[in-house]
Parts: C-alpha cells; sequence; structure tokens
C-alpha cells in the first residue's frame, strides 16, 4: 500500500469504523461523564453547533464499546494511559481551526483546575497526530489552530490548596488562584504546552450549571463559546500562532 493509500484507509476507518475522529451533522451533542455517581455532574449538552466543517474527536475512546469483537479487542491501539478530555469537537471557520476540549468536573476548584490543565495538554497531544493522519486536514495547511479549553461544573469552592512541584502546573494554580478566585474572571488565557505542539496561548471558558436546584446535567451554547474564545484569543500577543502546517 502507498503512503496515500495508507492516508486514504485511516481516514475511512477513523471515520466509519473506528469513529474515533469523523465528521459531525446535527445542531447538539451529548457530553456524558464516564464515572458516573448521581452526586456528579454527568451530562452535557451542547447546542447550536453549525451543520457543516464539524468534527468530533474520541478522546476516551477505551469507554466506548464497538460493533464486532474484533475493533473492541484492537481499540487499546487507539488510547494511551494518559488522562484527556471528556470530547473534543473541532471546527473550521475563516481560516481557524477551533479545538473545542471539554471536561466536566462536579467542583471547580483549584486542584480539579490543575486537572483539567493537565488533561487538555494531553488531549491536544493526541489529537494532533490523528489530524496530522486524516485526509479531511490536509487542505488546510495554512490554517490557524485555535484550541480553547472549556470547564464545566457545578459548584466552585475557592479555597486553596497546596501546590504542586511541577512547574507548570503550578502556573495553572497561579493563573485559576489570580483569574477566577481573586478577579472573578470566567474566561482567560492559559499558556499550555503538549507535547507534540510547542506553547499555546489557550482561552479557557467556565461553564456553570445555571440550574437551581443543582442538577446532574445542564446545556452550553457553542456559538457562545467561540464568541468568548474569540474575544479573549484577540489579547493574545506575545506567543506566535501555529498552522496546521507546523504539525
Amino acid at each position: 500500500m502507498l503512503i496515500r493509500g495508507i492516508r486514504e484507509h485511516i481516514t475511512k476507518q477513523l471515520d466509519t469504523e473506528v469513529t474515533v475522529l469523523r465528521k459531525y451533522r446535527s445542531e447538539s451533542l451529548t457530553i456524558e461523564e464516564t464515572n458516573q455517581n448521581d452526586e456528579n455532574l454527568l451530562k452535557v449538552v451542547m447546542n447550536n453547533l453549525p451543520l457543516a466543517d464539524i468534527w468530533i474527536f474520541e478522546n476516551e475512546l477505551v469507554h466506548k464499546s464497538f460493533p464486532t469483537k474484533e475493533l473492541n479487542e484492537q481499540k487499546k491501539a487507539f488510547t494511551s494511559m494518559a488522562e484527556k478530555v471528556e470530547k473534543t469537537v473541532f471546527y473550521h471557520h475563516n481560516n481557524k481551526l477551533y479545538v473545542v476540549m471539554i471536561e466536566m468536573k462536579t467542583t471547580m476548584n483549584i486542584d480539579n483546575f490543575a486537572h483539567c490543565n493537565h488533561k487538555f495538554e494531553n488531549s491536544l497531544a493526541t489529537m494532533s497526530v490523528f489530524i496530522s493522519a486524516h485526509f479531511d486536514f490536509t487542505t488546510f495547511e495554512n490554517t490557524e489552530i485555535q484550541p480553547i479549553g472549556v470547564c464545566c461544573y457545578n459548584e466552585s469552592d475557592t479555597s486553596l490548596s497546596y501546590y504542586h512541584r511541577n512547574k507548570f502546573v503550578n502556573e495553572a494554580r497561579e493563573t485559576f488562584k489570580t483569574k477566577f478566585i481573586s478577579q472573578s474572571q470566567t474566561t482567560f488565557i492559559l499558556e499550555v504546552e503538549p507535547l507534540t505542539l510547542t506553547k499555546y496561548a489557550m482561552p479557557i471558558i467556565f461553564c456553570q450549571n445555571p440550574n437551581n436546584p443543582i442538577t446532574t446535567s445542564f446545556e452550553i451554547n457553542f456559538e457562545e463559546i467561540i464568541q468568548r474564545a474569540e474575544s479573549i484569543a484577540n489579547t493574545i500577543t506575545n506567543i506566535p500562532s501555529k498552522t496546521l502546517k507546523d504539525l
């Protein structure tokens, strides 16, 4: 098989068989927590998705059940031990590829945010390998990559806890302490440095459950997330942008 043939076959398998990276044509997307507990945030529904130029990346493929025994036996080939976010949405628009990573936490505190940040980095490193092999993205070489971290939660806890020694985790905690706790900001920039993509300035969007009393699920608006991310991304001046050609 030629290299081109391999890429075509990989694209077909990822889109139709393994469905780890597939086109998506629906106005809503349901994201469910894999660790089920009646007291936790279990489900987030993302509404107002465009009906074109959308792909879904299944980060936690190890929890997915496939229709055949062969696929279930081989799915570990597409997984790693690294923790990743619940789901990622790719959106190609205005010469940008938005990489919207959704993570769910019942309580948002400084420890859980550091955990979210860890998952964002791992997910970016993993997805970069998949999109570089996927035929749909080869025509986007000069398209800017814009990662967005979305933290969905029920309640917040602004108490402070110990700091890990890891430098990057400390940076994430310090940013959360300053922006979220001290300044009550629910949209801000965080620098991330995934293994395969070097450094990025990534908008972080916090979405709290609006229901009263608190429920185990709520809805978020995709268009609003993109708008919030763009409003803060326009302030980035010190980190050069990356394109798909850089992968």
